[in-house]
């Protein structure tokens, strides 16, 4: 994985391009073969990963201004017991500079602001 920094660089930069906007970006779920518990392998959204790093499903990603926000659920007892100790939300979005909400905190978030959600899109960034 990138270090953190250049994934808060990647945000910052394109924040610049959506003044007094929230952008979001919604990453993938699983996508069950037969039934719910039997997915093919997850492959989460490309822009998503590049500007959150995390690949991981179920997860949105929030841009407003300066701050970075990742919503979504904590794993539960049952996730941990047949998955195994897992390091948490909170501290896989540390490594990527971000906070961590849970995704039923997000729509009072998002109220009474502007929005963009973004998927797949193609920034033109001028460098010097």
């Amino acid at each position: 994985m990138f270090k953190k920094e250049i994934f808060m660089k990647r945000r910052e930069l394109l924040s610049k391009n959506f003044q007094n906007e929230v952008i979001i970006f919604i990453g993938n779920s699983e996508s069950p073969t037969t039934y719910g518990d039997n997915c093919y392998d997850f492959i989460q959204d490309s822009t998503f990963l590049y500007y959150f790093g995390l690949n991981k499903a179920d997860l949105i990603g929030v841009i407003d201004g300066e701050e970075s926000i990742i919503f979504g659920k904590e794993y539960t007892m049952d996730d941990i017991i047949w998955m195994g100790n897992q390091a948490s939300y909170e501290k896989k979005s540390e490594s990527v500079g971000c906070k961590f909400r849970d995704i039923d905190e997000l729509e009072k978030y998002l109220e009474g602001k502007k929005y963009f959600i973004c998927h797949n899109i193609e920034v033109k960034i001028k460098r010097n």
